[in-house]
This record gives C-alpha cells, structure tokens and sequence, in this order.
C-alpha cells in the first residue's frame, strides 16, 4: 500500500512474454446513491459506465486507444455492479505502460463538449440491451426479486438515464470515487517487481491527491419476499455471431 493509498498488487510470471496491468475503482452501477459526512448525493443510474466512456479522452486530440495502439499494446475497460475497471496489455514496456495506464485514469479531463459527444453512443449502447436475450432474462430476474433501483437498473443506465447525466455529475463521482485509496493496481506477467514498483512510487509522488472522502453509499431497505414470483417474457432468441 502506497503512501497515497494505492494498493499495489504485482504476480511475476518469467515464462510468458506479456505483461496485464488493471487499475480498479471500488465503484460501479449500485453506488448511484451516496453520503459524505451528513451530505447526501443522489446520481443518475448509469454514471459510472458514462465515467469509465469518457474517461478515455486524455485531451482533446488523444484517445487512450490511440495512445496504446502506437505502443502496440491494447487497452479496455469495463463497468460492473460494483467495480470499473481500466486494463493495459502488452508484450513489451511493461513500466512505461503501466504508467500511462496511471496517469490516463488519474487524469481529470472532462468537458461538457465531451460529456454531451459521448451521449449518443451510450444511449445506443444501453438500448442494445433489449435485443439481448441473456441480458434481459438477468435484469428481469432482478426486477422480479428486488425493489431497489440500483439492484434492478442496467448497468449502463437506460436511455432516460444517460439523458440526465451532467458534467457536474461526472467530476463529482470522479473526485469522490477516483481517489488512489479507493483503487488499486494489480500487475502479472513478465516484468521486475522491484523497478516496477520503484516506477509506480515515484509516479505517485509526483501527483497531488486531495483527502480520500470516504463516501458512504446508500442503502434503501429491501423486502424479505420477492416483488414477482413468475412472469414470462417473449424476446427474440436468434443472435448472429461470426467469428474470423
């Protein structure tokens, strides 16, 4: 654990060529609803996959695609109920990339331009769903069982949702959730530990964190019975898949 809170995890293997660097926020679709001190914040269903999209601006003629892709490495990310996640994979300049997986995830770069531009493609993304036969038979088990909202809500929010999503929400998760002790960076493949870590401290140090927030999410209460016992849905089954 690093002196700003970061938890370092490394997993040294000699025998591959590659390296995996993942930076994880402990914050996903369920923590819409949070409290720091007395103060309670409410936010839109779906922000932390908007955060996790837009995140991937560094400024506004780089992407951390575009970045990666240079470097011939690749990089993703994703958004579950409880955690986002920003991977970097590599056969080559494990530090150095691993650095910059730091520095773009860190990096609070956020516009209204942006946030707006991004809009359209999530909404896209999130009406995807309802042609998604597995994934509305998970969400429709969890509409029948629970009565809260954040339990039953796509993790990308509906349409109606990312609709709502302002600039303001987007930096005030960001400076809540986004702080170093909320994280942590986990490394396997073939690299030194020992430089990697020299790296990694010295790349911290060099950046300012304010004081973690320790945000408090929101729990409403749930019934001890299920909202629905059976409903039946009818959906299109077919999907086309090719592979190459």
């Amino acid at each position: 654990t690093l002196d700003n809170g970061l938890k370092v995890h490394m997993w040294q293997k000699e025998d591959v060529h590659s390296f995996y660097s993942t930076y994880m926020i402990n914050y996903g679709s369920i923590n819409t609803d949070f409290k720091i001190g007395k103060k309670e914040y409410h936010t839109p269903p779906g922000i932390a996959h908007y955060l996790e999209h837009i995140k991937f601006n560094i400024n506004p003629d780089l992407t951390a695609h575009e970045m990666f892709a240079e470097l011939g490495c690749e990089t993703n990310a994703f958004t579950s109920f409880n955690v986002t996640n920003y991977q970097v994979i590599g056969n080559k300049d494990a530090i150095d990339n691993t650095l910059r997986l730091l520095d773009f995830v860190q990096n609070p770069y956020f516009t209204k331009k942006l946030v707006n531009k991004e809009r359209g493609i999530i909404v896209s993304e999130a009406n995807l769903i309802y042609d998604n036969p597995f994934a509305l038979g998970m969400y429709g088990i969890f509409n029948n069982l629970f009565k809260r909202k954040e339990c039953t809500k796509f993790i990308t929010g509906t349409s109606e949702d990312v609709k709502k999503i302002t600039l303001e929400d987007v930096t005030n998760v960001f400076n809540t959730y986004y702080h170093p002790e909320n994280c942590s960076l986990v490394i396997t493949g073939n690299f030194n530990p020992y430089e990697m870590l020299a790296a990694i401290k010295e790349n911290q140090s060099n950046k300012e964190f304010g004081k973690y927030l320790n945000p408090i999410r929101i729990k409403s209460s749930e019934s001890k019975k299920v909202i629905k016992e059976y409903e039946e849905v009818e959906a299109n089954v077919n999907n086309y898949k090719i592979r190459v």
